[in-house]
């Protein structure tokens, strides 16, 4: 992972920022630091293959939730937020970006204090086991460090990518099918 910011910048009024992110060939492969103090650190994660097209000239738009709304929305499926460990939030989507539902989700560092819930019709449900329509999902309290995503739908592998977790921190990423 990087040692060090490539791009750092402040958001107006409206809460747009604008960086200069350098990008090889391939494309980004790597993450996006949003904080304010009243909300979620994110660590948003670019892993698309060949994103270069999509990332040039263009924008990224992300929620980034405050902390009392992550706390209400964990406190909805009876989870208790454990700032010493991480979270992850994530979509499902395919190759064309967009939302897939059918999709489960798994972390490799997720222990028996981790939990995981899905979108079910818009509320959030420890008791589903894959996406619905919305392609929504999260896992709380993950322990700190290197980790990797791996997601199927059924017994069919979709996408495998590799994240970090920081205490206190959600790290968020579109999984997507990977070869």
């Amino acid at each position: 992972l990087c040692t060090g910011p490539t791009s750092m910048g402040t958001t107006d009024t409206n809460g747009i920022v604008s960086l200069i992110i350098p990008m090889n060939e391939a494309g980004l492969d790597g993450f996006l630091e949003v904080s304010e103090p009243s909300h979620m650190t994110h660590l948003y994660f670019s892993h698309q293959t060949n994103n270069f097209g999509c990332l040039q000239c263009s924008s990224i738009s992300m929620y980034v939730a405050s902390k009392t709304d992550f706390n209400l929305f964990a406190a909805a499926v009876g989870i208790a937020p454990d700032s010493g460990r991480g979270h992850l939030g994530f979509l499902t989507k395919d190759c064309g970006a967009n939302l897939v539902a059918g999709v489960s989700v798994s972390v490799s560092n997720a222990d028996g204090q981790s939990i995981t819930a899905y979108s079910a019709g818009g509320i959030p449900s420890k008791a589903v086991i894959q996406t619905d329509a919305a392609g929504f999902g999260f896992v709380v309290n993950v322990p700190p460090g290197a980790g990797t995503i791996s997601s199927q739908i059924g017994a069919t592998p979709f996408g495998r990518v590799g994240v970090l977790f920081r205490p206190g921190t959600v790290t968020s990423l579109s999984v997507m099918p990977t070869p």
